[in-house]
């Protein structure tokens, strides 16, 4: 697996979202998804226009002395069923990334943006490993 990011962010009180993006070999995706849960319902799942973009990173090394590349700026959009959008947030790092997942790093960073029509902002949590 070259590549696996996983970020949580709760959007109020009553409601998570869950985004995760596995790609394996030459790019190929292996899971895009976003997973909305709360309190009230048994969830949803959402894949349709998924999309993450990096605007910008910068670099660790790892203890075993591999550099990666890791988010400053970051974008994620994600569609609902009927094609509207869903999530759209822009983040950047609070650069309090850890190693120790995996090959890869934990860390948070602030976000604004919207969810399901209305206005958001936070902070998340993202695990990220990038061996490509």
């Amino acid at each position: 697996m070259p590549f696996f990011t996983y970020h949580v962010l709760n959007i109020d009180a009553a409601t998570q979202v869950l985004l995760v993006q596995v790609l394996g070999p030459a790019g190929l995706p292996i899971q895009r998804r976003a997973y909305v849960r709360g309190l009230d319902d048994h969830g949803s799942v959402y894949t349709r226009g998924f999309d993450f973009t990096v605007t910008e990173s910068r670099t660790r090394t790892t203890p075993t002395g591999r550099p990666m590349r890791l988010p400053h700026h970051l974008r994620w959009q994600v569609r609902d069923d009927r094609d509207h959008p869903l999530l759209t947030i822009d983040g950047i790092s609070n650069d309090d990334y850890s190693y120790g997942l995996g090959a890869g790093f934990v860390g948070s960073y602030d976000y604004t943006g919207h969810f399901a029509g209305r206005a958001i902002s936070g902070t998340a949590y993202m695990e990220y490993i990038d061996l490509r």
